[in-house]
């Protein structure tokens, strides 16, 4: 009888092995949707115009699934063939490490967490089963590994290596460049100590909260929606000090207003809508546009529904067009959140109708390469560690 039990168990774990990377994939497929897929027709003027641009995301969360990033899929919104075709060149990675069951965008518990399975069917390594911290470092560790050996992406991590692309990618534009950043603070697991190893894996923007308050920040969805706690002070201060960006995207309303009171450096919100245009309680006022062009941060701009309140791309321009009317064209950014469990418009590959559609809105060329990547350029050169 043991001995049937034990045949059993062995074939339920080889049936999991074979068949869970399928399961993870068909999970993929439900989260990341196109309405529009590919290709896309862009008129010859945007389409030369959109290849002299530098091109800067905020915010992607590919490295959340089990996609080879160097291959060209069908499935999702981003991968570095699609990322070229783009014209893309700078791609920030967010890292997810906790989302928790039934997410909203009113009230969530962190008590849960949907995550596990799918890092399990991936076949993540066994401490990131349970650990926002190994999940953040073992996605960064991805990155790493896709820089260490292609010299056409490069990790951005100081002025240095920021130089170094910019100055590169003069002799050949194909060169692209990705950064690192945790999608909310839990990532540290409550423990100041923690941000040490995640800063050292190359981590470069700390997003202070997710779908739930955590032991640092309150959350736009969370429970209390509460502002900084002490270490979240603390943690601000330290990311500032070591050259880090604090990203406020998912932030509640009380931690902004805390982190602005004490920020010394330009704050970032990665992918984003504003409340004049779609009352959601993720976006921002425009309180709190004008209090974040004041520190010189900038406005990543999403493209998806629940930012933006529609479903193609022109809802995303509408967007961008509010925050140049009230603080001027250099705040803003594209954050569109590709990959981040959203239905997109469009792929990755569909980035230069935001261009045509920026040009029929009726902006220069100065004022599209600002928005496009300049805006965030300039940010970075602010803030990033000398060394």
């Amino acid at each position: 009888m043991i001995k049937k039990l034990l045949w059993l168990l062995l074939a339920l774990v080889f049936l999991v092995a074979i068949f869970s990377p399928y399961f993870a994939r068909y999970i993929e497929s439900q989260h990341n949707q196109v309405r529009q897929p590919a290709p896309y027709q862009v008129d010859s003027a945007s389409a030369k115009l959109h290849q002299r641009l530098l091109i800067a995301d905020l915010h992607a969360d590919p490295l959340l699934w089990a996609r080879d990033l160097r291959q060209e899929w069908q499935q999702g919104h981003f991968d570095l063939p699609r990322m070229q075709k783009a014209n893309l060149s700078l791609q920030v990675f967010g890292l997810v490490t906790k989302s928790p069951q039934g997410q909203n965008f009113q009230k969530n518990s962190g008590d849960t967490d949907r995550l596990i399975p799918l890092v399990m069917a991936q076949h993540w390594p066994i401490k990131t089963w349970n650990s926002p911290k190994q999940r953040a470092l073992y996605q960064a560790k991805r990155l790493q590994n896709l820089t260490k050996h292609n010299d056409q992406l490069r990790l951005i991590k100081d002025q240095k290596s920021l130089a170094q692309w910019l100055s590169d990618r003069q002799k050949d534009h194909t060169i692209r460049a990705g950064m690192l950043g945790i999608e909310g603070a839990h990532a540290l697991e409550a423990d100041l100590n923690n941000f040490t190893p995640l800063y050292q894996a190359g981590i470069r923007m700390i997003g202070m909260a997710h779908f739930f308050d955590n032991h640092f920040s309150g959350s736009a969805h969370g429970v209390k929606q509460g502002g900084l706690s002490a270490d979240g002070i603390k943690l601000v201060k330290l990311a500032q000090e070591k050259g880090a960006l604090i990203d406020i995207a998912h932030t509640s309303q009380q931690a902004i207003n805390d982190i602005l009171k004490i920020s010394t450096k330009p704050l970032v919100v990665s992918h984003t809508g504003v409340k004049a245009v779609c009352d959601s309680p993720r976006n921002l006022s425009d309180r709190h546009i004008r209090a974040i062009a004041k520190t010189g941060g900038v406005m990543a701009v999403a493209i998806f529904e629940g930012a933006t309140c529609g479903y193609e791309i022109k809802e995303m321009i509408d967007t961008i067009d509010h925050i140049v009317k009230l603080v001027g064209v250099d705040y803003v950014a594209f954050g569109l959140d590709l990959d981040g469990s959203i239905t997109s418009p469009v792929d990755v590959t569909g980035m230069p109708l935001i261009t045509q559609e920026l040009i029929k809105r009726g902006y220069s060329y100065s004022e599209i390469a600002k928005i496009s990547g300049l805006n965030f350029i300039g940010v970075l050169q602010q803030t990033l560690p000398t060394n």
